[in-house]
């Protein structure tokens, strides 16, 4: 059994969805991903360094990191696209933060 999981494992779909971080969500970007975040490059002229990580489709990577804020911006156009739908989904259900709550 455990043989044929592996092998399953290894045939599923891996994306490869690109963001630029801040250099200070580097090591938490790195512990939460680990073998996933790839082809980390070099800080560009605004300091935020491009990388890619790898998932299943990019929505579902633009929705487990997107507890980073602006820390991440993603230039892949499905997860940016995600992180709009949810944040207007946020901002339906909790308006636009300003009251106490």
């Amino acid at each position: 059994m455990r043989r044929r999981q592996d092998a399953s494992e290894q045939h599923r779909h891996v994306e490869r969805t690109r963001l630029l971080a801040e250099p200070v969500a580097l090591p938490r970007l790195r512990r939460l991903l680990a073998h996933r975040l790839v082809d980390v490059g070099e800080p560009g002229d605004d300091g935020r360094v491009p990388a890619v990580v790898l998932g299943p489709v990019a929505e579902v990577v633009a929705l487990e990191l997107a507890g980073f804020g602006s820390a991440v911006e993603f230039t892949d156009p499905a997860a940016r696209a995600q992180l709009a739908r949810l944040a207007a989904d946020l901002r339906s259900r909790y308006g636009q933060g300003t009251g106490a709550g």
